[in-house]
């Protein structure tokens, strides 16, 4: 009886070791995601500290870009576009997410920015079109979705000479 509750006691710490294993690997594995320069510009977005992240951003932008996945590729062009105080840097990168990057997973919302920043320039039919685009190539998207609503709001459109031009 005393060998079977030692073998019973040998397999238990057995399991309390395996599992304080597993539970350091996984959060040695999500601190090294925490680590990521994108998540750390998400971080700081999310915390309003919007002037660390670009800079934060394109520190990456600058040293990081070259050895960077295709998804952190269009991961990086949509954080620019989004944190950018230029909208036509804003619009080139999103047009670059649509162009290169037809399928992932920022797209459908780069196109929705696409289509508010056209109606925001006082041109309808191009915000018209976006919006169609996106009824069209990406229909079970949220964007989609928020794209419709979005236009149903929107009001008039502005006169083209009260909008941002470019350069």
């Amino acid at each position: 009886m005393t060998h079977s509750m030692t073998g019973g006691s040998v397999v238990a710490k057995s399991l309390v070791r395996s599992g304080v294993v597993l539970v350091l690997a996984m959060l040695t594995a999500g601190a090294a995601v925490a680590q990521s320069p994108l998540e750390q510009v998400e971080q700081l977005t999310r915390m309003g500290r919007t002037d660390e992240a670009r800079a934060a951003l394109l520190e990456w932008w600058d040293s990081g870009r070259d050895d960077a996945s295709r998804r952190e590729l269009q991961r990086g062009l949509w954080l620019r576009g989004r944190l950018t105080v230029d909208p036509v840097q804003a619009e080139l990168d999103f047009q670059r997410l649509a162009v290169l990057y037809p399928s992932g997973q920022f797209t459908p919302d780069a196109v929705l920015r696409l289509a508010q920043a056209a109606w925001a320039m006082g041109n309808e039919e191009a915000a018209r079109d976006h919006v169609a685009a996106l009824q069209r190539d990406y229909p079970r998207s949220d964007a989609r979705e928020r794209a419709e609503a979005w236009l149903a709001d929107a009001g008039p459109v502005p006169e083209p000479g009260d909008t941002p031009t470019r350069a």
